[in-house]
């Protein structure tokens, strides 16, 4: 597991407007951030609309 994550400014403000706005998808987005931290370099590239930007190369 990564031992830190570092949210951008940014990041977390639209983590807070999805806490704020909708709860349910806050819990979705949460999970799918702790899955990444606990494993990083695993499974397929994914194209998270809004959430990852993966560069294509």
């Amino acid at each position: 597991m990564a031992e830190s994550l570092e949210f951008d400014r940014l990041a977390f403000e639209d983590l807070a407007w999805w806490v704020e706005y909708n709860r349910k998808q806050t819990l979705k987005i949460i999970r799918l951030i702790q899955k990444v931290q606990r494993h990083p370099f695993h499974g397929k590239k994914v194209r998270y609309s809004g959430l990852l930007i993966v560069p294509e190369d």
